[in-house]
């Protein structure tokens, strides 16, 4: 197997895209270098470097929060100049366990002695999680142009385990607002696409491992279809009432809030109003009582970052019954709901 030639240990083997595509094929100056349809086994490699993640605009490349899925790597998709796209290496990682196709992730670790060749460290075989495949962020590209970002999250593959040095647990964005450029209808634009092929997952069933233990060490959680879908309704939510707050002329982004060595980046923060808005793709109470555990703890380090008087407020897919509503005023959390033409609710009473 090519992966026993180039003998591909996580955490243990440093080499060189050229090494790579050697054996592979590929295009060697990628950031996503998808192998040449030549090889009876196609791969994936992606290469997450620091060094260059400035220069190049890769501002969202690191160690994000692990949660009951274990470690989480976010990772800026392909394109250095304007926004972002599903161009053909995006499409290729997005749509990876469709197709069978295994991704290996690479972090850069400094350079061939004597020369200008980067080294790049192998970290382990990973997936896009099948549950939230990526998030939007909004940076300057190069040239010092606003533009927006797709950050795909990936998780360890079924049964490996992701070997990091301690800097990889650094996110190049620090904490505080970050604004979202104008073109929220080509992020609902991307989203959709992304959204269409939710349903076709089901026939690949990926898998994310969770963390390790003494008792399952192999266990794969896999995840319905039906949650993807339901992940994407969110995403589609989001953006949509990310368009309405940009045709309204209304500042708008999210808030990064640094904790514990990991930054969590919050859904949608209405700058103009300052409201800092939860979304939920379904209005039951699972998910409204999530939304309320999440903003208390968002509450607590948001006000560092945000002018006096933040509000909170839920956005939900459609109107909720009257002692779910009676939950979120209890937590001083305001809503608004889609009715399939209006949000309702929005703007929040004075």
């Amino acid at each position: 197997m090519p992966n026993e030639e180039l003998l591909l240990e996580p955490g243990k083997t440093v080499t060189t895209r050229a090494a790579l595509a050697a054996v592979y094929g590929g295009n060697t100056q990628a950031g996503i270098m998808v192998t040449s349809k030549k090889q009876k086994a196609p791969r994936i490699f992606v290469f997450s470097d620091k060094s260059a993640s400035k220069e190049n605009s890769y501002t969202f490349d690191g160690r994000a929060e692990d949660d009951e899925f274990g470690p989480l790597y976010t990772y800026t998709a392909s394109g250095i100049h304007g926004n972002q796209y599903w161009n053909r290496d995006n499409a290729a990682l997005r749509d990876h366990a469709l197709n069978g196709i295994p991704v290996s992730l690479f972090i850069g670790d400094g350079y061939v002695p004597g020369s200008k060749t980067k080294l790049h460290r192998y970290v382990g075989e990973v997936v896009v999680d099948p549950i939230k495949p990526f998030e939007f962020g909004w940076n300057n590209d190069p040239k010092g142009n606003r533009r927006r970002v797709i950050v795909f999250r990936l998780r360890p593959a079924p049964g490996a385990t992701l070997v990091f040095d301690p800097e990889d647990d650094v996110l190049v964005t620090p904490g505080g607002i970050e604004l979202a450029s104008p073109g929220a209808a080509g992020a609902l634009e991307l989203v959709e696409k992304a959204g269409s092929r939710a349903l076709e997952f089901a026939r690949v069933k990926p898998g994310i491992a969770p963390p390790e233990n003494v008792a399952q060490q192999t266990t794969v959680q896999v995840i319905a279809a039906a949650e993807r879908q339901v992940t994407y309704r969110e995403a589609e939510l989001r953006v949509r009432f990310e368009a309405y707050l940009e045709a309204l002329g209304t500042q708008y982004g999210v808030i990064r809030l640094p904790v514990e060595g990991r930054v969590l980046r919050t859904d949608t923060y209405d700058r103009t109003d300052n409201v800092l808005y939860e979304v939920k793709a379904l209005s039951d109470r699972q998910h409204v009582r999530q939304i309320v555990g999440q903003l208390m703890d968002y509450r607590r380090h948001a006000v560092r970052y945000v002018r006096d008087g933040l509000r909170y407020a839920a956005l939900l897919p459609s109107e909720p019954s009257q002692d779910l509503k009676d939950l979120l005023k209890s937590a001083d959390i305001e809503l608004v709901y889609f009715d399939g033409i209006h949000f309702v609710g929005h703007p929040l009473p004075q």
